[in-house]
């Protein structure tokens, strides 16, 4: 496949969710995004590209973020010259069905559940830990503008970056990739990110504590409160929000 169809099909891919559906959800995007290659693969035989494109109609689903591994397997398996289109199509099909739920459980977890939060820990921590300083000290405020920047380009940087790589691995090692992504050990990746969101929230309420003389007592009681939670289990995400809606309700009733 020549390279100009392959960038073409990984920009593409950025658009797998745009015509989402609940019959069968990301199907019109990924076809969307193999046509350029399929097109290549196929040329003017119109019967076998028309059979490919009704192929990939079937139902399809899977993290957005990775799914480009499926779609690097899939035109491997699509430019597969020994093999007919009977069983190109069932091995297309079992590919697409056995990949795409376990690639979404871990994009799922390691992308929504645990390196998106951190992202905005790290930025609400920083606008956090401002509050009292804006409040007592005429400063600068020009550049709180970037924290919503900094949060895109710390969460977009490994996501697209996964993307980049998930759709070279499917083309290089090919079926050889599940192999990789199995000894990837995300789920440790994931634990860990984990632990470094509970000591951001931990080390942002006891620097507000530090810094706060008006609300010294009531911010200990909350780290308290926190740390007590994080121990039996409570996600540190929830607490972070129940942080969030209890500062407006009390910001309400004062």
């Amino acid at each position: 496949m020549k390279n100009c169809n392959i960038i073409r099909t990984f920009f593409r891919s950025f658009l797998l969710q745009a015509v989402w559906n609940f019959e069968r959800m990301q199907n019109v995007g990924f076809l969307y995004s193999i046509i350029p290659c399929l097109k290549e693969i196929y040329g003017t035989d119109e019967n076998r590209l028309k059979n490919a494109a009704i192929r990939h109609f079937d139902f399809f689903n899977t993290h957005p973020y990775i799914a480009n591994t499926i779609i690097a397997l899939t035109l491997v398996l699509e430019d597969e010259k020994t093999v007919n289109e009977e069983t190109k199509s069932q091995q297309i099909k079992s590919l697409k069905l056995h990949l795409g739920g376990p690639l979404a459980a871990i994009g799922d977890t390691f992308f929504w559940s645990r390196l998106r939060p951190l992202c905005g820990l790290l930025a609400a921590g920083y606008v956090f830990l401002q509050y009292e300083t804006l409040n007592q000290v005429q400063c600068d405020t020009s550049c709180h503008f970037l924290v919503p920047l900094a949060f895109i380009f710390l969460y977009n940087t490994p996501h697209i970056f996964f993307r980049f790589f998930g759709f070279w691995l499917g083309l290089k090692y090919k079926t050889d990739v599940v192999k990789i992504i199995t000894n990837v050990r995300l789920q440790k990746i994931s634990e860990i990110i984990r632990i470094v969101g509970i000591f951001i929230c931990i080390f942002v309420l006891v620097a507000y504590i530090i810094t706060s003389e008006k609300y010294r007592v009531a911010g200990a009681l909350v780290f308290l409160t926190s740390f007590i939670l994080i121990k039996k289990n409570v996600s540190v995400i929830s607490i972070f929000w129940g942080l969030i809606v209890g500062c407006v309700g009390i910001g309400f009733l004062m």
